[in-house]
Parts: C-alpha cells; structure tokens; sequence
C-alpha cells in the first residue's frame, strides 16, 4: 500500500493556522502533526475548537 502524500508541510500548515479576521481555519492541511491525514484533520478541529473557548 503507497505511503499517502502530505497536503502541506508543517512551516505551510502554521502560517495558514490560527485565527485571521475572526475567522478560525481547521483542516488536514492546517495541522502540524498528521498533516494531510485524517488524524491530523482531527487535531486541527480540536486546536480550533479551543481557540475559540478561549476567546469567548
């Protein structure tokens, strides 16, 4: 079974991560650990979820 390609590298992921203008992104390609996987599609809900309890 092939190895599945990575969405983005890790330095791309950080940069599109966070929140911009109040607007807070999640998806494989935003995560830093599982990157292009559903594990790290996962992770970035969760790193996103917190982000905004954090803000209210």
């Amino acid at each position: 079974m092939p190895t599945p390609r990575r969405a983005s590298s890790p330095r791309t992921a950080r940069s599109c991560a966070g929140p911009r203008g109040g607007v807070h992104r999640a998806g494989t390609e935003t995560s830093t650990y599982g990157n292009g996987s559903t594990d790290g599609a996962v992770r970035s809900g969760e790193r996103v979820a917190k982000e905004i309890l954090a803000a209210l």
